[in-house]
């Protein structure tokens, strides 16, 4: 069974400070901002706070270790757990773009960390930036991250997917084919 979130947000302190601990690609992993959100139960479809979205199939919702982003596991693939981050939050000072570009600003600083791309895009209708790095670990291996930022009266959500180099071009695909699910207010 397809895991689906459906979150109220909450506010966060600086959007950017959240950028920079994802902007670590890190190996390890957190869960849901609301226990209740992988159940479907939380807010309403007239509060503007409220999004929806069904991650790839194959990975599966990590259990809640404590209350930051919700994680989906994919499979194992060249000693590395492919996976994918989904946090919301709010910024109604900036776009997306001046969100994804303060991000970026950061995770550039991390030593081995190379930009490959960055765009702007549309997501439900919503401004939407996405942008894909890649860093070289102590092992030498290189993993992929591809973040997508969208926001909309306020309320943000950034999607981070990091893979292995040599799997990230099928998991990009399948990213942007689970991006279709993404919608503001609840799921039916």
């Amino acid at each position: 069974m397809k895991s689906v979130i459906c979150v109220r947000t909450m506010k966060i302190i600086s959007l950017a400070i959240m950028g920079a601990a994802l902007a670590l690609i890190s190996y390890g992993c957190s869960s849901p901002q609301n226990p209740e959100a992988t159940a479907n139960t939380s807010g309403s479809p007239s509060n503007a706070g409220d999004w929806s979205y069904t991650p790839p199939e194959g990975f599966e919702e990590q259990k809640q270790q404590d209350r930051g982003d919700t994680v989906f596991n994919g499979p194992k693939e060249d000693g590395f757990q492919t996976n994918l981050r989904v946090k919301g939050g709010t910024n109604d000072r900036q776009t997306s773009e001046q969100i994804g570009k303060d991000i970026l600003k950061k995770i550039l600083n991390q030593p081995n960390t190379t930009l490959k791309e960055e765009e702007p895009y549309t997501l439900a209708d919503s401004d939407c930036y996405t942008w894909m790095v890649s860093r070289k670990g102590k092992s030498g291996k290189i993993a992929e991250q591809r973040q997508f930022i969208v926001s909309k009266k306020g309320i943000v959500v950034l999607f981070t997917l990091t893979a292995p180099e040599s799997t990230m071009s099928k998991w990009d695909q399948a990213l942007a084919d689970s991006l279709k699910t993404f919608h503001w207010g609840r799921s039916q």
